[in-house]
């Protein structure tokens, strides 16, 4: 639990660390978007006890991603019924590839 007595610039800290490391696929990105070393933020994450933030926070993310990719899934599965052939085509298209059929056909 993050101690509500913090100061605004220890608060600061803790949302450009935990901001970082949310949006990126490594600690070592994270650190060199912070622009500190790999120690000093592993410094961070035990200082303010960050494990227990980051993880629903990533979490949560990876639904919300999950559930956009169907919504865009669906969208291009109405796009085999436009009205325009290069459209319902490229469409179709998009659909194998990413299912994996199209370059084995």
């Amino acid at each position: 639990m993050i101690d509500p007595n913090i100061s605004s610039s220890e608060a600061k800290i803790i949302a450009e660390t935990t901001t970082a490391i949310v949006v990126s696929k490594t600690l070592t990105q994270a650190s060199q978007l912070l622009k500190i070393s790999r120690p000093t933020l592993y410094d961070r994450i035990n200082k303010y006890d960050l494990k227990n933030v980051i993880n629903p926070l990533a979490q949560e993310a990876s639904f919300t991603l999950y559930i956009a990719s169907l919504d865009a899934a669906e969208e291009l599965v109405k796009q085999l019924s436009n009205w325009n052939v290069k459209v319902r085509a490229e469409a179709a298209k998009e659909i194998l590839d990413r299912i994996g059929i199209r370059g084995k056909v």
